[in-house]
């Protein structure tokens, strides 16, 4: 991360982690937290991915959305554990049992959906209570994954990469 890129992005994500104070030099809370890009790599071991978006956001749509994610972080919204168990068992979506729309607390990939749906390149007909982190990187707005960081071989880091093979939902503002 060269040159201060690190230092000058942040990022909003809803996450459980409360390690750290956020981008404000405040205490986080389990949800929607705001931290300084290189701050954040620095405190997490895993591989770090970036899914750049096939276009530029228009202005109109990147100011929406960065208002409806900051008006998020500063109403402390928590993270959503209901949901998030909901929006990876699709096997009962057939039955009707798919998550409702809900905002009142997060999940990553959720967040991520709605403010790609704020800046108006993700269709209002999807459902972002029922996104995985899986689902959020196939979006058609989305390039191919570009790794950032590579995690230092590890015991902990192989049985991560052997459990959890999916992408991490969070945003860059």
């Amino acid at each position: 991360m060269g040159g201060g890129f690190g230092k000058s992005v942040l990022i909003i994500e809803s996450n459980i982690e409360v390690k750290q104070r956020d981008a404000n030099n405040q205490d986080v809370i389990k949800g929607v937290q705001i931290h300084w890009l290189s701050k954040r790599l620095e405190m997490y071991d895993g591989d770090v991915w970036w899914v750049p978006l096939q276009h530029k956001l228009p202005q109109k749509g990147l100011l929406k959305m960065q208002a409806w994610l900051r008006e998020t972080h500063n109403q402390k919204v928590p993270y959503d554990f209901v949901q998030v168990c909901g929006a990876s068992l699709d096997l009962f979506d057939a039955f009707g049992f798919e998550n409702k729309q809900d905002f009142s607390s997060l999940f990553c990939s959720e967040l991520v959906t709605k403010a790609l749906q704020e800046a108006g390149v993700i269709s209002d007909e999807v459902n972002p209570s029922e996104q995985t982190p899986q689902d959020v990187v196939t979006f058609d707005c989305f390039k191919e994954p570009v790794l950032l960081k590579k995690s230092e071989p590890n015991e902990v880091n192989k049985q991560k990469e052997e459990k959890y093979q999916y992408f991490t939902g969070d945003f860059v503002v």
